[in-house]
């Protein structure tokens, strides 16, 4: 058990199953890189996402956790939402002062909460902001007022608030998610397709996968930018359809399912080597619930997260006052 000297730090605990992933004498190393000596089973570089208590659902802000001392630290007090850049220098917000969103501003910080530029934002800011490779762009969703799909759209920026591009949605392509390639393509998922804009300021965009019947989400690119998580779901029959993580070759297009289970996984987020991927598992919809944060190997084929022995499952758990809790991710992790 690691035990933490600062009162703010929490202290994060891996629980194994009795398997073969961390067995074995001091050292000992499996073939997903599991290392029974090493805290956290080896693995290295940091998680950043907005905490929550789990219980009552409550936001404590933007927080970094480092995985091999476990400890946490808060980088920015609560916004609307937050994430960070790709090489991991700088982290944008939404903000606001008022009470029903009619203030809102996105705020870019570096990772030490200095705040270096900001602009407000005349409609409702949806989703997170989410800055190019090259620190120039953000792209993110707006919605003109709350519950409604009219005017709802996935937009570039600069960093002065000036429009590049937008994308709009549709009655049956709701915008929900977005990523940035390595090279400043951006993807996001509408409808049940998989988009590549391939010109930013034209605002040129091409299918890049289409799934009938499924809605995909939660994108992800992996460090090298030649591959893409993502779940699947059925959300044109049922508002609590499962997902499950998928594993697309960007350059064949063809993918496989990673993991299944009783519950949803999403959240994606690869390691810095792209060995493995960080993931939520929850029940959809239960937002006041603390969904488990857990590792799996990239390459895997449809494990099922339900067998709490399985080697290649790892979850992250924190102790807090005494306490063992769930790590408790209010939002998507973003491991860099």
């Amino acid at each position: 058990m690691f035990v933490s000297q600062c009162s703010r730090w929490l202290v994060f605990v891996i629980l194994f199953g009795m398997t073969a992933a961390c067995s074995g004498s001091s050292g000992s190393r499996s073939e997903y890189g599991c290392d029974r000596s090493a805290f956290h089973c080896g693995h290295v570089g940091k998680l950043y996402y907005e905490t929550s208590d789990g219980i009552r659902g409550t936001r404590d802000g933007f927080s970094q956790m480092i995985l091999e001392s476990g400890r946490v630290t808060n980088i920015e007090e609560a916004g609307i939402s937050a994430s960070v850049s790709a090489d991991a220098k700088y982290f944008v917000g939404v903000f606001d002062s008022s009470s029903d969103r009619s203030h809102e501003v996105i705020r870019g910080f570096d990772l030490g909460g200095n705040k270096l530029w900001q602009y407000p934002i005349e409609k409702l800011v949806w989703g997170r902001p989410k800055l190019s490779p090259d620190h120039k762009l953000l792209a993110f969703t707006y919605k003109p007022i709350y519950h409604t799909k009219v005017g709802a759209a996935l937009i570039v920026t600069d960093k002065q608030g000036n429009l590049v591009s937008q994308y709009p949605e549709t009655e049956n392509g709701r915008i929900v998610s977005w990523e940035w390639l390595p090279d400043g393509r951006l993807l996001y998922a509408k409808g049940d397709s998989i988009f590549l804009v391939t010109d930013i300021v034209k605002g040129q965009a091409e299918v890049l996968a289409e799934f009938r019947g499924d809605t995909p989400n939660f994108l992800a690119v992996s460090p090298d930018g030649s591959r893409l998580a993502f779940s699947l779901g059925d959300f044109k029959s049922t508002h609590y359809a499962k997902t499950h993580l998928y594993v697309m070759d960007l350059a064949s297009k063809s993918y496989q399912q990673v993991t299944t289970s009783s519950k949803n996984e999403d959240g994606f987020t690869w390691s810095p080597d792209g060995k493995f991927i960080a993931l939520r598992h929850r029940i959809f919809y239960q937002s006041s619930r603390c969904p488990d944060l857990i590792i799996v190997p990239a390459d895997a084929r449809e494990l099922n997260l339900n067998n709490e022995g399985l080697k290649e499952k790892l979850t992250v758990k924190v102790k807090i006052d005494g306490d063992l809790l769930g790590a408790c991710p209010r939002t998507v992790p973003e491991w860099r």
